[in-house]
């Protein structure tokens, strides 16, 4: 099966599974509950969220840097945020596709991995910046 395909039914069975849920579940106190979040606070919460991905993004390219990498600001943000597409994968280890996505500008699958565990353990002192580089 090609990956898009693979992607496609991995995304549809997704949808399916949190629609089924969905419907087990109290369905229309879940409706009455999105209901009554204001615009003001859906947008607060909205900007918060992406905050909170923009300061993940730093934190990872800060590390891929210190590591001695670098790569072009587009293609990280592209492969940092592709990352997140996996994220219904078991223990979230499709974000660690990312490491492949940056293998063509000669990062280490290995590096780029154990910055992913770092980056998502969010440790005090990072291992990468403890290791003997």
């Amino acid at each position: 099966m090609p990956h898009k395909k693979k992607i496609l039914v991995s995304a549809i069975a997704s949808v399916g599974i949190y629609l089924l849920w969905m419907a087990i579940t109290d369905w229309q106190g879940i409706v009455d509950s999105i209901r009554s979040i204001s615009a003001r606070g859906l947008m607060i919460v909205l900007a918060l969220s992406l905050l909170n991905y923009v300061l993940r993004y730093v934190r990872w390219s800060y590390y891929l840097k210190w590591l001695g990498y670098s790569v072009p600001l587009r293609h990280n943000l592209n492969c940092y945020f592709a990352g997140f597409a996996f994220t219904t994968t078991p223990g979230k280890a499709g974000e660690a596709l990312r490491s492949l996505f940056l293998e063509k500008h000669g990062v280490d699958f290995m590096d780029a991995a154990t910055v992913l565990f770092d980056e998502r353990a969010v440790t005090r002192t990072p291992s990468v910046l403890r290791s003997s580089r």
